[in-house]
């Protein structure tokens, strides 16, 4: 899975992860990081097939320069509460997930 993230090139951390239930809690299981290249563009090697929530989350050093920086999900919402679950078949190379 890979797509573009708009914000400051290769300060970002991407995260996929998966929600669950734990002694009747909602969690969330991290699957996958990498971090977005020089491009602005990120890459996630090896996921199963499933549903994933995707975050973008400021490195420190970003965070150092301009603590106003915050994690956003997919599709570029600051609650993970409104994020969109990005859904992986069998084989699937997405290329479509925009951090806009």
């Amino acid at each position: 899975m890979s797509g573009y993230d708009e914000n400051i090139f290769a300060r970002f951390r991407q995260s996929g992860f998966t929600p669950l239930f734990r002694e009747g809690q909602s969690d969330y299981l991290s699957i996958a990081n990498t971090k977005t290249n020089d491009l602005g563009e990120y890459r996630f090697f090896v996921m199963p097939a499933g549903s994933y929530y995707i975050a973008t989350q400021p490195t420190a050093d970003l965070l150092a320069a301009d603590p106003t920086q915050r994690t956003t999900y997919y599709p570029g919402e600051p609650m993970p509460t409104r994020a969109t679950l990005v859904t992986l078949s069998p084989g699937q190379d997405r290329r479509d997930v925009n951090m806009a």
